[in-house]
């Protein structure tokens, strides 16, 4: 009799999962009673794991991640951090070193790839992320790099979807890292390496947010069109936004072209820095296509919300005179092959067009 009871129940239990395709009224009745608190993190225990639909659900009733811990059935919910650029930290020190620690190893480290940090450490905001970004930059200044400027990141909107970030980030950029465009670039350190063009600025002087486009043209020497060349450390290009803060914005180099100083034609510049268009070639057959505005309405636009967000990082030091900021690409952020030559073609700015051979 025990045996029959035994494989009843096992049958209910199995027809039970199979009609679980949708969740249960139960189940959101449960995450309603959740208490987020203030820091945007709750726990829930519950009797058994709940269907991954229902938590999915919740997620989109809420706009909260979830992160799964198996040890006695709980489910962790956190406010994901992207839009608001900085959080409250959430990881301590120690794990902030380790986390730098191989961050530091793996870039430009010839194709080496690890696991995203968020996944092994879902509590991970972005204020966390911009801490290892100062200690990852510490140990490189350690070893003789050199920081030349910063590299913004996901201005354009077109790829958020894709890359599923929110916002703009920024990393640094070295003396290793710029490149000159005549000779052929090497991708053996790169891993998984893409290419972007870009607008590319030299500041003469420190710039503040509440400048107006006149005066922050003002505090730039020249203006340039140049190449990043963006790496994914994290297999595939999937990651979280705090992981490519980490991975110092994804950064790998930076080809900058011709220096066009600003001089008496600020005005000219202002002009044509927020309305030309550009074309991105490979082996001569057209790949893309882009505009100024797609990097935030404009390449100012865009050092002005790199300057607030440093505003806002106790971290890293403020964007000062001497510098080269790149203010994210133009195009969308395409593979790049070794033997391959990308080039550009732009319209409506005194820019010229550029061209790179990949070995």
């Amino acid at each position: 009799m025990k045996s029959e009871i035994d494989d009843q129940q096992c049958r209910r239990e199995k027809v039970g999962r199979k009609r679980k395709l949708s969740p249960s009224m139960s189940e959101c009745r449960s995450f309603r009673k959740l208490n987020i608190s203030a820091s945007g993190q709750a726990e829930l225990a519950l009797p058994r794991v709940t269907s991954v639909l229902a938590r999915r659900h919740f997620s989109r009733l809420c706009d909260l991640r979830l992160f799964e811990i198996p040890a006695e059935f709980r489910v962790k919910i956190a406010r994901p951090t992207e839009r608001a650029g900085m959080a409250d930290t959430a990881v301590d020190d120690a794990i902030c070193r380790e986390i730098a620690d191989e961050a530091f190893a793996a870039f430009n480290s010839g194709g080496r790839h690890v696991l995203p940090f968020s996944g092994r450490y879902p509590a991970i905001s972005m204020n966390d992320a911009y801490r290892v970004t100062a200690l990852a930059n510490n140990m490189r200044v350690a070893r003789g790099y050199k920081a030349l400027g910063r590299k913004i990141g996901f201005t354009n909107s077109r790829l958020w979807d894709e890359y599923g970030v929110s916002a703009p980030i920024w990393g640094y950029v070295y003396d290793r890292t710029i490149h000159d465009l005549a000779t052929p670039l090497p991708l053996a350190p790169y891993t998984e390496p893409k290419i972007e063009p870009e607008i590319m600025f030299g500041f003469v002087a420190a710039p503040a947010s509440s400048m107006d486009d006149a005066t922050l043209l003002s505090c730039i020497g020249w203006v340039a069109h140049g190449f990043e060349i963006v790496q994914s450390i994290f297999p595939d290009w999937k990651f979280s936004a705090a992981d490519t803060v980490i991975a110092d914005a994804m950064h790998a180099a930076l080809l900058v072209g011709p220096r066009y100083d600003i001089g008496s034609r600020a005005s000219e510049w202002l002009d044509t820095l927020s309305s030309f268009d550009i074309e991105l070639h490979r082996d001569g057959q057209l790949m893309d296509r882009g505009h100024a505005s797609n990097v935030l309405g404009g390449p100012l636009s865009a050092v002005r919300h790199l300057i607030e967000l440093l505003s806002r990082d106790s971290n890293n030091p403020p964007l000062g005179a001497g510098e080269i900021v790149s203010t994210g690409t133009l195009t969308r952020a395409l593979p790049v092959k070794a033997g391959e030559t990308w080039a550009t073609k732009l319209r409506g700015i005194e820019l010229e067009g550029i061209d790179v051979r990949f070995c």
